[in-house]
């Protein structure tokens, strides 16, 4: 299962991350939402295999897109609240037994780290918690497997103070890779014109 954390406000994008224009021509040719589903069909995920995590105006502007094409799970948080209630609300939907069975583990990764390759996917998983590392930088997605999210970070889901990145530290391996896509951060649109001219 892969969570995509896309609840934010994006205040140094101009809005939400998800509904930014990417791509060719005035304003980008698509919402990034989009781009990044592709991206993440193209690493070998189901759209049933993927969480979305959103925002109401998010989860808005998926449902408007005349074009359709929209995402098959999403879980609808407050914008305001901090990003490890929005990594909890994605758990406790992966978690959601079907067919009798709970996944092996979660990818977290944030909407605004374009997914990677599914190399990077796949040797994360070697390990409890797994984390890319790109040069000396280390990034996203981050991989939890589901004993580990039992034992340690479902127990912390009412911590109003807790940071994903805090809890998992003293378990983490990180793996490297040869992906940049693993330590890009699309926070403002000078990112965003940058990795798309690089892309």
């Amino acid at each position: 299962m892969l969570i995509v954390l896309a609840a934010g406000r994006g205040e140094r994008m101009g809005g939400p991350k998800a509904l930014m224009r990417v791509g060719p021509g005035r304003g980008g040719a698509e919402p990034w939402w989009k781009a990044q589903s592709r991206r993440i069909a193209d690493a070998g995920f189901a759209p049933r295999q993927v969480i979305w995590v959103v925002s109401q105006t998010v989860a808005d502007g998926i449902g408007d897109d005349p074009s359709g094409g929209g995402v098959e799970r999403a879980v609808a948080v407050d914008s305001r609240a901090p990003m490890f209630a929005s990594v909890i609300a994605g758990v406790r939907e992966a978690g959601r037994a079907e067919r009798g069975a709970f996944p092996s583990g979660v990818y977290v990764l944030p909407v605004d780290v374009p997914a990677p390759s599914a190399r990077v996917f796949e040797s994360l998983r070697a390990h409890e918690v797994g984390i890319p590392r790109y040069g000396s930088a280390h990034g996203h997605p981050v991989w939890l497997e589901w004993g580990f999210v039992e034992r340690v970070l479902l127990p912390r889901a009412d911590d109003a103070g807790a940071r994903l990145d805090e809890i998992i530290r003293p378990f983490a391996v990180e793996v490297s890779t040869d992906d940049a896509s693993v330590v890009t951060n699309l926070n403002t649109p000078r990112d965003v014109e940058d990795w798309a001219s690089r892309s």
